[in-house]
């Protein structure tokens, strides 16, 4: 039984799974667990786990670790996407965003992520993001408090329990305009998005 706070995948062809493809990878050249560790700032434990299937790595991540393997990230899913992932209250990967000081809980692996990244993220009184755009669309459901979403020139204010779903080729950006925090759901396709804006911002 899996407990609060942890994530599970299911896979098909356990053989052909991402932590089997990762050890094979990496025993291919000749790396060892520490070896690897210290290439990309992880533990050895860490990445035993992530070999047993006993933990679902983040994009930034597996990107990181191909990086350092020298293979394209595709490699680790190739016949192996798992087919399911149950992410438990209080689970998933949290990034933070460090100019607007909104937290991201990312509630999919890259293992299973398929063409939709969700996201619960949880927005201080008086934020707001930057504006911008990128190719594909965005899904956002106000679990508490208020939003108001830009899109192009229209301005929307969110309720708990409304929902908005955009383009995102077009500009936007969120604004919480109350006093307290709001807690919305946030899909967005591409998937990787949310992970790899909030890492950019991090390197600035």
């Amino acid at each position: 039984m899996v407990a609060a706070g942890e994530a599970m995948a299911g896979t098909e062809g356990r053989e052909d799974s991402l932590g089997s493809r990762l050890r094979a990878l990496r025993a291919k050249q000749g790396i060892t667990l520490a070896q690897l560790g210290k290439m990309v700032g992880l533990s050895p434990s860490y990445l035993a786990q992530i070999e047993r299937e006993k933990a679902n790595p983040s994009l930034v991540t597996l990107s990181s670790i191909a990086d350092t393997l020298g293979v394209e990230l595709r490699s680790f899913f190739e016949h192996s996407r798992p087919v399911w992932q149950v992410v438990r209250k209080g689970g998933g990967e949290k990034l933070s965003d460090e100019k607007s000081k909104a937290v991201f809980q990312i509630l999919s692996s890259a293992a299973v992520r398929g063409k939709i990244e969700p996201c619960r993220v949880t927005c201080p009184p008086a934020m707001r993001t930057e504006r911008g755009s990128h190719a594909g669309e965005e899904l956002v459901f106000v679990l508490e408090g208020q939003l108001e979403v830009e899109v192009g020139d229209e301005t929307f204010t969110l309720d708990t329990g409304d929902s908005i779903h955009y383009q995102a080729g077009q500009p936007h950006c969120w604004r919480n305009p109350g006093t307290r925090k709001s807690v919305v759901i946030w899909a967005v396709s591409p998937p990787s998005v949310c992970s790899e804006e909030i890492t950019h911002r991090r390197k600035e």
